[in-house]
């Protein structure tokens, strides 16, 4: 399950669920997530599990009123807004790793003296 903010094409494998002005990408993928195991239970398949679009509109969709809806993505949306940074910044941190891990092992680039003095005395730090 996912909220994508870029324009995506699917395929009859897959069900999407399209935000609207009643329910906001956070409050879909929060029911989805609510309701997995009923989406499992209605699942098939000897490869994967798929459930159909019929399958899948007959799980009941709790509608909440506006206000309760607005309150909702008040409290939410800043939630799934702090994921998504902390998302993009644990893949920048990969890329990294994965650029200077190869050379580091490799002798390629070193660590300056303070640097390898302070992984030194973590290792031999006792707690």
């Amino acid at each position: 399950m996912l909220i994508n903010d870029i324009p995506v094409s699917v395929n009859q494998g897959i069900i999407a669920m399209k935000p609207n002005d009643a329910f906001s990408s956070e409050y879909l993928l929060s029911w989805a997530e609510a309701n997995m195991e009923e989406v499992v239970s209605r699942a098939n398949g000897s490869t994967f599990l798929e459930i159909s679009k019929k399958n899948f509109r007959e799980i009941p969709f709790l509608m909440p009123n506006e206000a309760v809806l607005n309150q909702y993505d008040k409290i939410a949306k800043p939630y799934f807004q702090r994921i998504v940074s902390i998302q993009k910044e644990v893949n920048q941190l990969a890329k990294l790793r994965d650029t200077l891990l190869p050379k580091l092992i490799s002798g390629e680039l070193r660590l300056p003296p303070e640097m390898s003095e302070a992984r030194q005395q973590d290792k031999t730090t006792v707690v």
